[in-house]
């Protein structure tokens, strides 16, 4: 249910708390009264507050102008005033009435989505719950920098990320479209309720998100733990005895008062502000009047126009889809990110904000706010004696005497601007404002009542804005860009924390446009174009050299180059001759007829007639074959029943091998890649140890010791394994380090096995017990017969054809013309095609709907093809015939009934391949491998 006003019934017995056009509330109750004669504003602003005389003050911490965006108060009464998301969803005060606030207290991304209907319908597309392009609800947001509107684009984005994936997944049918026997007006009615479904949904999910980042990233820097190590955050389950727990939340006027932070506004935007300012009002802006701005504003809100989908900033245009371009925006999102707020503190404004600042103190006198001593005494603080113990800067101590008397007769604005600022600690204080002004902002935060949202610690210390940045301008920044991981702080700033931290390294810190936004991209479908760039010499594969260096964090001593094309090969061709020659054939035999022996112990047998069982055969077999054909061949530090002191199971090895695949060879979800990355690294680096210590007892390298070892296990009387030793001792002994075989030789052969091998049966298997199922007869036959091979490989390799999900990555290393391809190709653009786009194509394939089993061998490259044609694939193709004769052997197999009989769960994927991706058990999560198939079979 979502309800027809969102603002409404978040406390079912007070369904107006919190409610858009509701007054404010008052936190602390003035107890004594006030001077008859209160000081003049525009006094007050010129010895208390301007930077006029005094000059710009940085902030202490390095927080960046973006935090501000993020985290300013923002009355909305004049465009001189600066605007931040979280403090404008919070208070928007009415013209009419300064008592009103006119949006919700909820952190609902109201300058989003708007403060009612109206507003929210104006940004909506009304169609599969989508907003309008790079639109946001709130017009008065672009008199402010353009930094601002730029955050708020970011998350009209998100927001469509998310409901397109909402729609693709398609949880529990939840957005499945309406039935096509519906007629009018029950169709359009089904098509409007999945609209609003999957809006609201969608909703929810991004407003989780900016939760998300208050507590994790926002509050992390008020609190200093930003530079720390700590994963602590503000706990909204925190027991307190001043807040009810669900009660709701309804804002004060206080801290309408409380987040003015008009003295953090930097330079950079200060000149924004005057040369804005200078623009609607056409003079020297110190000569202007109250009435004047009153005026400018008039001018500036009659100026914006009336459809958010017309409305730009900082110079933009949109683009013909309404999108403004990614790069125009990640230049904006950068000079934000560089910019230096200013300090808290007196004498720290800019003299443009006088008008604002006079508006402030005139409303904070006709709400009857307490004093800035009564509402210290609320918080717990000790109350002001001497103007000292407002600020012990003489000056600012002796204007507050002069202008007030005595320290309780200080207001309540003017106090907080005049206090001193707390300096910067590590962890404590990071924000360093005012005391009074910190006690209240973290008081508030509780009293907000912020929802707990899933966080990673492990990275980013839990920190999530960098799934913003990533998720909308995905090709703007590299995967470990400062810029996206901490943009509240300072570059700068953030050089000197991490190298404090020990993470200098793990971050970077270049602000030029990543490769992909330099050179593009291009997807090729054109046969030849694709054959072509299949054998190209110079198109290197997605960089899985650096990202091996990255895992290894080495090469290490003796490590020759390797990583091209002619290298490749090289590797490939010994790897075949030694290992994978169809002439070893009998060496494999043994192992071949073991296959059908895995399955029933890992199935369940669940009774009944026929006593069928039941397994998942994506982890129950296809997964922990591969491992089985690796570990007979190579000394693999694997956990078998006849060795205690290996490092990994047989699904553990899978995993790892999987990740370290996709690592080197699958071009990634940015927003996924960095936390990929860091869970991937660990385990790599324990493979490849545990790799190099088991190569080095192999015999023949640490001589007698190693030899009884392996003499003991019985290895050399193993043909298999004979093999593998062999293959590692000639490396041995041409000098190869230990380091470059397990590596480069041996960790990226196993992995694309591992990987491949498990995959491929499973689309094999899908889409038998699927479309194919007519099939399924005679493939059964041949799998129970002998001399069949040939056969059972043309089918599994049609159904990988017509089920399969492949891909491949490749970068231009020098200018590249490709037949078939219009364009020449500059050196580092990088160059994508999915099989699925030649699969189809009749020119290759004939008849390309049915299976046919004369199609040429050569034709089918689902596992590379050329110089960077998949390691080991000639023993691929025999090993899935023999997993693929293991399954169809099974008694009347068929796919588990229930929701699993569809088979893989998949997906379109948002790749820009057009590639399928495949859901996780839960329906939750999409990857690119499958990761479960429910089958059934008879004892």
């Amino acid at each position: 249910m979502h309800p027809a006003d969102p603002n409404r019934f978040n406390n079912p017995h007070l369904p107006t708390l919190g409610q858009a056009g509701q007054t404010y509330a008052r936190t602390v109750k003035p107890a004594g009264a006030r001077p008859p004669v209160q000081p003049d504003p525009q006094l007050l602003f010129d010895l208390l507050m301007s930077r006029k005389e005094t000059g710009f003050k940085p902030h202490p911490s390095g927080l960046s102008s973006v935090f501000f965006y993020l985290a300013r108060q923002l009355l909305y009464l004049l465009l001189t005033m600066k605007i931040s998301v979280i403090i404008h969803d919070l208070f928007k005060t009415s013209h009419t009435d300064p008592l009103i606030s006119l949006t919700s207290s909820y952190l609902d991304l109201s300058p989003l989505y708007g403060c009612n209907q109206a507003e929210q319908d104006k940004v909506r597309t009304f169609e599969n719950g989508r907003l309008k392009p790079d639109c946001f609800a709130e017009a008065r947001i672009l008199g402010f920098p353009p930094g601002v509107s730029c955050l708020l684009v970011l998350f009209s984005r998100y927001h469509n990320w998310v409901v397109e994936n909402l729609l693709k997944i398609n949880e529990g049918n939840r957005f499945s479209p309406p039935a096509a026997s519906l007629e009018s007006p029950a169709l359009e009615e089904a098509w409007k309720k999945l609209d609003n479904n999957l809006f609201q949904t969608g909703r929810l999910i991004v407003c989780g998100l900016f939760v998300n980042i208050i507590l994790h990233d926002y509050l992390r820097v008020i609190t200093g733990l930003n530079r720390t190590k700590s994963t602590w955050c503000l706990d909204p389950r925190i027991k307190s005895d001043k807040i009810k727990l669900g009660g709701g939340n309804h804002c004060s006027f206080e801290f309408n008062l409380v987040y003015r932070w008009h003295s953090v506004i930097s330079q950079r935007d200060e000149k924004w502000f005057e040369e804005v300012a200078a623009a609607h009002q056409g003079a020297d802006l110190g000569e202007h009047t109250f009435h004047d701005h009153v005026k400018s504003m008039s001018r500036f809100l009659a100026s914006i126009p009336e459809r958010p989908e017309e409305r730009t900033f900082g110079g933009l245009k949109r683009g013909p889809d309404g999108r403004f371009n990614d790069d125009d925006l990640a230049r904006l999102w950068r000079e934000s990110v560089n910019d230096p707020a200013g300090a808290f503190g007196p004498n720290n404004t800019p003299p443009a904000m006088f008008v604002v600042e006079m508006l402030g103190i005139l409303q904070a006198r006709k709400w009857k706010a307490a004093s800035f001593n009564e509402f210290r005494q609320y918080f717990g603080l000790k109350p002001a004696s001497t103007f000292e113990d407002i600020n012990p800067d003489a000056l600012v101590a002796n204007r507050l005497r002069a202008l007030y008397g005595h320290p309780d007769s200080v207001e309540l604005y003017p106090g907080l601007v005049s206090e001193d600022a707390k300096p910067s600690m590590e962890p404590g204080s990071g924000l360093c404002p005012p005391h009074t002004l910190s006690r209240a902002i973290l008081s508030d935060a509780v009293a907000l009542g912020f929802d707990e949202v899933e966080s990673n610690s492990q990275i980013d210390d839990g920190c999530v804005l960098y799934k913003l940045l990533l998720r909308t301008l995905p090709h703007s920044f590299k995967n470990d860009s400062i810029y996206a991981h901490f943009p509240l702080v300072t570059p700068s700033t953030n050089r000197r924390i991490m190298d404090n931290l020990g993470r200098k390294t793990w971050y970077s810190f270049d602000e030029s446009p990543t490769p992909a936004t330099t050179h593009g991209s291009v997807r090729l479908t054109d046969p030849l174009a694709i054959k072509t760039a299949l054998e190209s010499m110079t198109l290197s594969v997605q960089p899985w050299k650096d990202q091996l260096d990255y895992l290894m964090g080495k090469p290490g001593p003796g490590v020759t180059p390797y990583g091209d094309a002619a290298d490749f090969v090289k590797r490939r061709q010994r790897l075949e001759e030694h290992l994978f020659s169809v002439e070893h054939r009998p060496e494999y035999e043994s192992l071949f007829r073991s296959f059908a022996n895995q399955i029933r112990p890992h199935a369940i047998f669940i009774g009944g007639a026929g006593q069928p069982h039941q397994i998942d055969l994506v982890k129950g077999f296809a997964q922990l074959v591969p491992i089985q054909v690796l570990s007979a061949l190579l000394p693999l530090p694997l956990k078998m029943s006849d060795r205690e002191k290996g490092e990994f199971s047989e699904s553990q090895l899978y995993t790892t091998l999987a990740l370290v695949f996709s690592v080197l060879f699958l071009d990634f979800d940015p927003a996924k890649e960095f936390a990929i990355l860091k869970a991937t690294k660990p385990l790599a680096v324990a493979l490849g140890e545990a790799l190099e210590a088991e190569i080095s007892t192999v015999p023949g390298f640490a001589l007698l010791q190693s030899s009884l070892k392996y003499l003991k296990e019985g290895i050399l009387g193993n043909h298999l394994k004979k093999l593998g030793i062999d293959y590692v001792r000639r490396f041995l002994s041409a000098g190869t380090s230990v380091c470059e075989i397990a590596w480069i030789n041996i960790m990226p052969a196993i992995s694309a096995f591992a990987v491949h091998q498990s995959r491929m049966l499973i689309f094999v298997v899908d889409y038998y017990l699927g479309r194919g199922h007519a099939h399924w007869p005679e493939i059964q036959k041949l799998a129970k017969g002998t001399g069949n091979d040939d056969l059972l490989l043309h089918f599994a390799l049609e159904a990988i054809r017509l089920n399969g999900n492949y891909s491949f990555v490749k970068t231009a290393t020098q200018d590249t013309e490709l037949p078939g391809f219009s364009i020449p190709l500059q050196a580092g653009t990088k160059v994508t095609t999915s099989y699925l786009d030649i699969s189809s194509k009749p020119e290759i394939y004939p008849h390309p709907d049915e299976v046919i089993l004369t199609r040429p061998l050569e034709s089918y490259h689902f596992v590379g093809y050329g110089p960077h044609q998949a390691l080991g694939s000639r023993l691929s193709r025999m090993v899935l015939v023999e997993m693929f004769k293991a399954v169809a052997s099974l008694k009347q197999l068929r796919l588990t009934p229930g929701d699993s009989s569809s088979g893989l769960r998949v997906v379109n994927g948002d790749d820009g391949l057009g590639n399928e991706k495949y859901l996780d058990a839960f329906q939750r999560q999409l990857g690119p491998f499958p990761t479960e198939l429910s089958v059934m079979f008879n004892a």
